[in-house]
């Protein structure tokens, strides 16, 4: 949903031309060097004016499956190589995308783009940037070329991604996910957010608007992900979330989320270099950000923002600075609201052996794990699927040899490498146990059925 509270009223852009500029001629004036080159403007917008985007609605991700422990998954398709230690008490992630200015001039919430730049630009960019395995790709997130571009994004959600208001308006955050599954972004080298420094909202959503989204970027695959899990944030479930997060960060995983803004955000307040929300939350209002480290004597994750490196200024030497900020947990869980993670892309020569399909000439799909997890509260038959093109995963079934039960989880998820599970309450899965899966997933318009045995682990 946009961005709710206070809003001007503006008067958008209605052409096709910009001073007498065609759209390409428009864009191709714009570069890299003109969004190096461009100074940050002082943070002056208040975070009362509830202008930083949009709230990702919880009930969108409520009763999904949630994140499972990355301990679950060693041995696994998914696990990481070079995690760090189990134990680590500070983690800051590397190779992130540059904090990035959304907004124009000082108004620093509109227009609406901040979920773009955390979720498309930041932990597009960073997945971008990895292997399956966790390693980097060779890539150097400090250049625009190997980071989606958050202006091309979040003019494709409000043209075409089913988003009902338009620029300045916020809009949902797995929108710019699912983008992503599809087909990928043009970078920001391509499509800068804002390269003539405009300081008017209107002069920026004119922009915006000039973008050809019909157009085809070079290497725009190279942003393409493999899947992305989403979380509801719920305040009760500190206790349990808090070591969640820390372990996928330690497992190289930045965390996108979404919530409420703080009173006097765009100045804010630390009490021992940490920020703790002291004067409590705008009401209606929403924001999107990304996990990129915790520190445990801290009792903080290290947020990364998008308000430009001049917010939250200070030493050089502090990670907690510049654009980011120690975010206390007991803030954290008392005014957000959904997160989510995103899986790398696989590369082609990883599949492995293929499930028989009932269609032909549609992309392969293998099942390289099924892990039976049990504890004292639920027993859960993880799968992991693989595929050599994008799928709409619909359902996945799985028949128990011992009772011939028939188990089924209902989806409707978009995935080339990722995970799911059905879960159980009364009666456990059992490991070493060879079971039958039935998958069944739509490629573009048709349907396609899996099926095959594998042995659970």
């Amino acid at each position: 949903m946009g961005p709710v509270g206070p809003m001007p009223r503006v008067r958008l852009g209605g052409g096709g031309e910009e001073s007498g500029m065609h759209r390409r001629a428009f864009l191709a004036a714009t570069s890299a060097a003109a969004l190096a080159a461009r100074p940050n403007a002082p943070a002056a917008a208040s975070s009362d004016d509830g202008q930083f985007g949009a709230v990702l609605d919880a009930a969108q991700v409520r009763g999904a499956p949630n994140f499972v422990s990355p301990a679950v998954l060693d041995g696994t398709a998914l696990a990481v190589d070079d995690a760090f230690a189990a134990g680590t008490k500070r983690v800051l992630l590397d190779n992130v995308p540059p904090i990035m200015r959304q907004g124009a001039g000082t108004h620093l919430g509109s227009p609406g783009s901040c979920e773009a730049c955390s979720y498309g630009y930041g932990l597009g960019g960073y997945t971008a940037g990895r292997t399956a395995n966790g390693a980097r790709a060779g890539w150097d997130a400090s250049d625009p070329a190997n980071a989606p571009s958050a202006a091309w994004l979040y003019q494709w959600a409000h043209e075409s991604g089913g988003n009902a208001h338009a620029c300045p308006k916020g809009s949902k955050a797995l929108t710019y996910l699912r983008r992503l599954l599809r087909s990928g972004s043009p970078s920001t080298a391509q499509v800068p957010y804002n390269p003539n420094s405009s300081t008017s909202v209107t002069e920026l959503c004119e922009y915006f608007e000039l973008i050809d989204l019909g157009s085809t970027f070079p290497s725009m695959e190279r942003f393409i992900i493999g899947s992305f899990k989403a979380i509801e944030v719920r305040r009760d479930g500190q206790r349990t979330q808090v070591p969640l997060f820390e372990e996928l960060l330690r497992n190289r995983h930045a965390i996108a989320f979404s919530g409420l803004v703080p009173h006097g955000y765009s100045s804010p307040e630390l009490d021992g270099d940490v920020y703790r929300a002291p004067r409590g939350f705008i009401e209606h209002s929403g924001h999107g950000q990304v996990i990129v480290g915790y520190d445990e004597s801290l009792e903080a994750f290290l947020v990364q923002n998008s308000m430009g490196s001049d917010w939250n200024g200070g030493s050089a030497s502090d990670p907690g600075r510049n654009g980011r900020i120690w975010y206390s947990y007991d803030a954290f869980f008392a005014g957000q609201k959904t997160a989510a993670i995103v899986f790398p892309r696989p590369s082609g020569d990883e599949l492995g052996p293929s499930l028989a399909s009932d269609v032909p000439d549609v992309p392969r799909l293998s099942l390289p794990n099924a892990i039976a997890h049990n504890t004292s509260e639920y027993s859960r038959l993880i799968v992991v699927l693989r595929a050599s093109d994008l799928l709409n995963i619909t359902s996945i079934s799985a028949v128990d040899p011992r009772s011939k039960t028939r188990f089924e989880l209902r989806l409707d998820q978009l995935m080339r490498l990722g995970y799911n599970y059905m879960e159980r309450h009364a009666g456990t899965f059992a490991a070493g146990v060879p079971y039958e899966f039935t998958i069944s997933a739509r490629v573009d318009r048709s349907r396609v059925v899996y099926r095959g045995t594998v042995t659970t682990a």
